[in-house]
């Protein structure tokens, strides 16, 4: 499930971030857009709703967002 959340919000991120087919593009723009698909996990957190300070390690407040809002790690 958590790899079907991702994979999803990567194909969102292609259509809302980019234009043109990949197919036509020069390869270093296509790695290129790869790249910033990648940060596509932060369209399925709600960064707003989470706290300022944190009173965990960063490591354990990671494997929380990734349970909480069904992403990986």
């Amino acid at each position: 499930m958590a790899q079907q959340r991702a994979d999803f919000f990567h194909e969102l991120a292609h259509i809302v971030r980019h234009e043109g087919h990949q197919d036509e593009l020069p390869g270093l723009f296509v790695d290129l857009q790869e790249y910033t698909v990648n940060l596509r996990l932060i369209a399925s957190m709600p960064f707003y709703l989470l706290p300022t300070t944190l009173e965990m390690t960063e490591s354990e407040y990671i494997g929380l967002l990734a349970k909480e809002f069904r992403v990986p790690i």
